[in-house]
């Protein structure tokens, strides 16, 4: 199995889960090769106040009519059948990457493979704009005439 992993930045985050939402889309990248060596790539690009991590592989691809089903709980494709696993993985990634306030999505090509990717807020701009709407929530307001 060939892997890459470029450096990924650090993080706010639940770490437990995170970790759990790579290694789902990791084993499902092994699970569901049809070619050796398998390659999976991880990594993550910054845009604007959203990391987007990624994880590719080099597998069989999933057709596009399929991508919102494959996010839905105990959803299988009908040629994978064979293979194990309750069907919940990618419904656990989509629920974690959403508590984390982030997006998850999939792009694939038949025959060449998929990509998982899903965003994060980046640390001191999420905490900025949490901040602020705290803020605006309470009505908290700074004002010149405070003498």
């Amino acid at each position: 199995m060939g892997n890459k992993i470029y450096e990924l930045p650090v993080i706010f985050c639940d770490r437990i889960r995170l970790t759990e939402v790579f290694a789902n889309l990791v084993s499902n990248a092994v699970k569901f090769a049809d070619k050796q060596p398998v390659v999976i790539d991880i990594g993550c690009e910054r845009n604007g106040i959203w990391y987007e991590f990624y994880v590719k592989d080099n597998g069989p691809g999933i057709e596009e009519r399929y991508f919102e089903k494959i996010f839905k709980i105990f959803e299988r494709l009908e040629k994978r059948g064979t293979s194990e696993g309750s069907g919940a993985g990618l419904a656990i990634v989509k629920k974690v990457v959403e508590m984390h306030k982030g997006r998850v999505g999939v792009k694939s090509e038949l025959g060449k493979g998929t990509t998982f990717y899903f965003t994060i807020p980046a640390v001191k701009e999420c905490l900025l704009r949490d901040m602020d709407s705290e803020d605006s929530a309470r009505g908290d307001r700074a004002t010149e005439d405070s003498a």
